[in-house]
């Protein structure tokens, strides 16, 4: 059998999915790549080329291969610490998110994402010193201060801390050696942050391809497109930024512990901080700084930086344990300076919180006349604000968690506290006000979330009460039933359009059972399409809620006397209950109930803990078990696509790593094998394979054509990365597969029933009717699947499952589009052969319409 001339290179979507299950095949070879991500073709030799297309197979077809790049984003459970970094993620993700502002060539455009670039950093940056100063909390205001070896009067004791081989001598130490001992703890977290991430810049950004010689890009761009030689090639961006958070990082934790220590120390502790703040925003205005390019001279000035910290940092060591005179009386009180320092730190990053959130609201009125009307809307592309604002409130409640299982742990010696070990130990410690404040908020929004969700569910069951009530009245009585009592049937008008368009009058009439259940999975694919909306109005509930706490620890003095007392743990027999109001029940509640501020410190505190806890357990669960995975991947596989242009501690960029494979392969064919390429990409794989489509060479796209199936680029990427994937974009991939004949080289399969895809030349994404189009489907790219299958098969009392967001390779569509694609590609010897039979395929077979009786599929998880 000769070889195929076309190369199929099928990429696959979130969830890790196995090279096996990609190619369908049992057995599979890797050809290149590694344990991370790899190339792989069949084993056998009797499956090297994809033939699975009903009716008389050809002779032969495209030779089968596929990328699985899995490994990039899941492997080993020890990944789920990651999670333990989600407010870093968040952070780093925001500007991305950001509205696509006033055209191109305006020089406001470059103004404003100055601005929001340099606010972002700043913001990621702080959100690192946030870390370094709850661990500093930990290891230098609780270990090394408050606690004391044994029991005494207004300390805190320690003795029941573990592990006792250490805790123990460790407590014995003088206040100055454990001060030093403390320090520790978040120089050890720099320390494995710095190894981490120098790791994973070796794995993913130091990873690269050759160069377009049609692009002559500036590598110091604000912000590269995804055209740009330099959107995938940001190491040496990523190690300059990590050095400036380490550094910023030593600086804040030689600021807490030097914090005690007596004169002169307290006259040179400002100026060395106000020139270490200098000094990182002055890095962080410059463009050759937070730029791409290799800049030698960066190198040797953070040697420099670097020596000199290491200096104090020594310095302040020595001084420590040669036992230097401490202010103030020892194990009382919290450190000094410890609060103050939160509080600044706290003030500062909501300032630049809401300096990001101006940026972003500049750019959207600023290009408000030039807003993508085609593409869908998320927030009215305000999503940055949205997961900006999300990343600071998660990062201070995972502080506050930090700090409160501390608290816990050096009282009790257990890891695992109880509830009373959190909310009733915690105040034998003096524990500074922001982080109480995040603890009692933290609490509040979770009730208000529980309730939220049980409203909705409550809804959700009686709107199915009162519609089943309603089917079984008697016409006569339900035409009198009030208007609130009104429920509509199901299914509604707008699915039993799509049932009809996809099933036939007949069928949907002559079962309503499975009409029901059909139109149900429709109306659960569409739900992704406003899940922002719940988000938004999660958030707005916690800002409501925390607006009020940031004001009780600002501690105005126009406050509401009531609150201010509540704040400080009121004893109200002592009167406070006269001027607050009267009542038993309120009194009660005020003091003991779970409003009163000690309760909702400590439940918040216990349910920051659980938080920290779940989210380790979540992340371990989804790289062991398949349906974790899937819907942990969807989420985490979104976020960390972008590179670490904010914050150099986020989760890897995949596809720094992706691209440049993908890229490279593609290029491997085309020019040294002279094989054309299918890219045949699902679901996140559909937009690695859009990227590499901008990063090809103008010689090499005309040998390329594009399959994509489950398509994420308009329904998601499109929603919320409107600089990135609007119509524009979409259509400059078109252009960029547009032949001489004026024919697209793309196909894209999309179901009602799929949760995540859609389709790319139509939105919002899928249209159940054709009146809500905003613009009609393209015919010549667009390929509608019928899923599920309607009838039940012979000999089976089950109707099919629905396939939804996986498997459109066993669609007997999916090979036919293979095919079509291939014919479409430059004159080889398969193309000869088998142009005839593919070019008169009868599009109504590859689209499937009108199809009422759709071959069924075999339901694989993938």
């Amino acid at each position: 059998m000769a070889a195929s001339r076309v190369v199929e290179l099928r990429v696959h979507g979130v969830s890790g999915t196995p090279a096996e299950e990609l190619l369908d095949a049992p057995h599979v070879r890797q050809v290149a790549g590694d344990d991370k991500a790899g190339f792989y073709r069949p084993r056998l030799s009797d499956e090297p080329e994809d033939l699975s297309v009903d009716g008389p197979a050809p002779a032969s077809g495209p030779q089968l291969e596929g990328y699985a790049w899995g490994g990039l984003t899941s492997g080993a459970p020890t990944r789920a610490l990651w999670l333990l970094l989600l407010p870093f993620t968040l952070t780093n993700v925001a500007p991305r998110l950001r509205p696509a502002g006033p055209k191109l060539e305006s020089g406001q455009l470059r103004v404003n994402l100055w601005c929001l670039w340099l606010f972002s950093r700043l913001l990621a940056l702080s959100m690192t010193v946030l870390l370094v100063a709850a661990l500093a909390g930990v290891g230098i205001d609780l270990i090394g201060w408050q606690c004391a070896g044994s029991p005494r009067a207004g300390v805190a004791n320690c003795s029941q801390a573990s592990p006792e081989w250490l805790m123990g001598p460790l407590l014995r130490l003088p206040v100055e050696h454990r001060l030093a001992a403390g320090a520790l703890v978040p120089l050890a977290v720099l320390t494995m942050l710095w190894q981490l991430s120098g790791r994973t810049i070796s794995n993913y950004e130091r990873v690269t391809f050759e160069q377009r010689d049609d692009s002559s890009d500036d590598p110091d761009d604000i912000e590269p497109a995804l055209g740009s030689n330099w959107m995938w090639r940001n190491e040496n961006q990523v190690r300059r930024l990590r050095h400036l958070h380490l550094q910023a990082g030593l600086v804040t934790t030689l600021w807490i512990v030097t914090g005690p220590l007596y004169d002169p120390w307290v006259d040179f502790r400002p100026p060395i901080a106000v020139l270490a703040g200098a000094y990182i925003l002055i890095m962080l205005c410059l463009p050759s700084y937070t730029g791409r390019g290799e800049h030698p001279l960066f190198t040797w000035l953070n040697r420099v930086v670097w020596a000199l910290l290491l200096a104090c940092t020594a310095g302040t060591g020595k001084l420590l344990l040669r036992g230097q005179q401490l202010v103030g009386e020892t194990h009382v009180g919290s450190l000094p300076g410890y609060p103050e320092a939160g509080r600044a730190l706290f003030m500062g990053q909501l300032g630049l919180l809401v300096a990001f959130i101006l940026s972003i609201v500049v750019m959207i009125w600023r290009g408000r006349n030039n807003r993508d009307r085609l593409a869908p809307r998320s927030l009215w592309d305000g999503s940055a604000i949205l997961f900006a604002t999300m990343g600071v409130f998660l990062g201070a409640v995972f502080s506050a968690g930090v700090y409160v299982f501390a608290t816990a742990w050096l009282r009790t010696g257990s890891l695992r506290p109880t509830f009373e070990d959190v909310s009733a130990r915690v105040s034998r410690f003096v524990v500074p006000d922001i982080i109480r404040e995040a603890a009692r908020a933290y609490a509040i929004s979770v009730a208000i979330l529980v309730l939220v969700v049980a409203v909705l569910l409550l809804c959700f069951v009686g709107n199915k009460l009162l519609r089943g009530l309603r089917s079984i009245l008697p016409r006569r009585l339900r035409d009198k039933l009030p208007h609130w009592f009104t429920v509509g049937s199901w299914p509604s008008k707008k699915y039993r359009t799509a049932l009809v368009h996809d099933y036939g009058t007949a069928a949907v009439d002559d079962d309503p059972p499975r009409a029901r259940q059909v139109a149900s999975m429709f109306w659960l694919a569409q739900r992704v399409d406003y899940a922002h909306r719940f988000l938004a109005g999660l958030l707005l509930i916690g800002l409501v809620i925390t607006i009020p706490f940031a004001l009780l620890a600002w501690k105005p003095s126009w406050l509401w006397h009531c609150a201010r007392r509540w704040h400080d743990y009121p004893d109200l027999r002592d009167g406070t209950a006269a001027t607050c109001g009267s009542g038993h029940f309120y009194y009660d509640w005020l003091r003991d109930g779970f409003l009163s501020a000690r309760s909702l410190q400590g439940t918040g505190g216990y349910l920051a803990v659980l938080t920290l806890l779940l989210l380790v357990g979540l992340g371990a669960a989804a790289f062991r078990v398949a349906k974790t995975r899937r819907s942990i991947g969807i989420l985490w596989d979104l976020a960390s696509f972008w590179p670490r242009s904010a914050h150099p501690f986020a989760a890897p960029c995949y596809a720094e790593r992706a691209v440049p494979d993908l890229v490279t392969r593609v290029d491997w064919y085309t020019n040294e094998r002279r094989r054309s390429v299918v890219l045949s990409a699902h679901s996140q794989g559909t937009v690695l394979s859009a990227a590499t489509l901008f990063q090809l060479d103008k010689q090499v796209l005309p040998q390329v054509a594009f399959l994509s199936f489950g398509c994420v680029l308009r329904r998601l990427y499109a929603r919320y990365f409107p600089a990135y994937f609007s119509t524009a974009a979409i259509e400059e991939v078109q252009t960029l597969l547009t032949g001489s004949d004026r024919r697209v080289r793309w196909l894209n399969l999309w179901r009602h029933s799929d949760y995540l895809g859609g389709q790319v030349t139509a939105g919002p994404p899928p249209a159940i009717t054709a009146g809500e189009s905003v613009q009609a489907p393209d015919p010549d790219i667009e390929v509608e699947c019928i899923d599920p299958r309607w009838d039940r098969p012979p000999g089976d009392t089950q109707y099919p499952a629905a396939s939804r967001h996986s498997n459109y390779w066993r669609d007997h569509r999916f090979a036919v589009a293979v095919r079509r694609l291939a014919a479409m590609l430059p004159k080889s010897a398969e193309a000869e052969r088998h142009e005839g039979r593919v070019g008169l395929l009868d599009m109504d077979q590859v689209r499937g319409v009108g199809h009422v009786r759709d071959p069924g599929v075999r339901k694989v998880d993938s």
